[in-house]
């Protein structure tokens, strides 16, 4: 089910991983209001990752609005859209506060609107690991 795969390299903790990748996947539509996600150990088994940081990226993504988890059935997706913290005002701040990290790191404006691209790029299908 996956279609991506964890970076235990990469300095984004694996269960923010885990939970981008299944945002991006509703973002997309390859997974739809209705469609049940893999329970936690299948999921962790297929990313070869602990169960249990499975779990926090689903309670994460419920927390979110997107996932609604029912004991002994599984997490299901209620929506396309994260209800909390999801106004254009809110990701407008994020994008900011990534704009500044991205400065204090030594990058010039060209460099970050480099950055932009490339990152809608990833998500819009030009390339990419998250590409099924």
């Amino acid at each position: 089910m996956s279609a991506f795969q964890v970076d235990t390299a990469s300095k984004l903790p694996i269960v923010h991983q885990v939970a981008r990748a299944l945002r991006l996947q509703i973002s997309r539509g390859r997974l739809r209001v209705g469609d049940y996600l893999p329970s936690v150990r299948e999921m962790g088994n297929e990313l070869g990752i602990n169960f249990n940081t499975v779990a926090k990226a689903y309670r994460l993504l419920e927390r979110q609005g997107l996932v609604e988890i029912r004991h002994g059935l599984g997490a299901r997706i209620v929506a396309e859209q994260i209800q909390e913290g999801g106004n254009k005002q809110n990701l407008l701040g994020e994008l900011e506060t990534v704009i500044c990290n991205l400065t204090l790191t030594g990058a010039s404006q060209e460099e970050v609107v480099d950055f932009f691209a490339e990152a809608i790029g990833l998500h819009y299908g030009e390339g990419g690991k998250t590409e099924s």
